[in-house]
């Protein structure tokens, strides 16, 4: 467990807070209607009960409070672009997974909305793009819980944010293309006599790592299996990969403090 990220987080989300609160939008009822789901009881409001921290934990998440309000307040937000995209999650969260009984509850669907909106709030490069509702899905659906599964997709889409950039995507998409050519001549000339050659279909494909293609068990190992940063690499060589983007990490943290 990281008491550090802990408090970040419960820091972050108090900011959220304030700020969400204070954006009146006059004239626009869809942002001023506050869903249903956000009136369920939010279980994570004292992560020291949901974790069972022991004494000294505890004693030392109050003592990390402060520093981690400081890093709340130092985050850039853009909130003029936080309330365009608030508008597409406000949409995107109700349709999440709502087949899996998971998301059938109303509290969990507010832990979705939650975590997009402080994750658009202080990620104003990247902010949000339809499908991250998706990506977020899973990890809740491993975790269980908020802040984990927050600092988790926080992770991921530092290493998989360029996927959300038009140009890499159609890279990759080409790459699909040169496989077919190559591993499966038939399909690819069907593909070419139909002229079907942008292979857009794709897109969800490599954006969602065939999410929506498999099982929910199966699609979750799909996930885990691609989302393998260190696959290629030997033991020895990931331990060293993995110190080395914890430096980075490191290095990155120093610098906001």
């Amino acid at each position: 467990m990281d008491l550090e990220r802990m408090a970040r987080y419960r820091a972050l989300k108090a900011r959220w807070k304030v700020l969400d609160q204070t954006m009146v939008v006059s004239g626009d009822p869809f942002l001023g209607h506050v869903p249903d789901y956000m009136s369920a009881a939010e279980d994570e409001e004292v992560p020291v009960k949901l974790y069972k921290l022991e004494e000294d934990d505890a004693a030392l998440l109050a003592i990390l409070d402060f520093p981690a309000k400081v890093y709340a307040q130092h985050q850039d937000v853009n909130l003029d672009h936080y309330l365009h995209v608030k508008r597409v999650i406000l949409k995107d969260v109700l349709r999440t997974d709502r087949f899996l009984d998971y998301f059938k509850d109303d509290r969990n669907l507010r832990k979705v909305h939650v975590i997009l909106m402080i994750y658009a709030m202080f990620h104003p490069g990247l902010s949000y793009s339809q499908g991250m509702n998706d990506i977020l899905a899973r990890f809740l659906l491993v975790f269980h819980n908020e802040m984990d599964s927050y600092w988790a997709f926080v992770e991921y889409m530092e290493h998989k944010k360029s996927d959300f950039a038009e140009d890499t995507m159609i890279k990759k998409v080409g790459i699909v293309r040169e496989l077919v050519q190559e591993m499966d001549r038939e399909l690819y000339d069907f593909f070419e006599e139909t002229e079907c050659r942008d292979y857009l279909f794709c897109h969800r494909w490599l954006l969602l790592s065939f999410k929506r293609e498999f099982e929910t068990e199966d699609s979750l190992r799909v996930f885990e299996v691609i989302s393998s940063s260190y696959l290629e690499l030997s033991t020895d060589q990931a331990m060293k990969e993995s110190a080395r983007e914890a430096a980075k990490l490191f290095q990155k943290d120093g610098e906001v403090c």
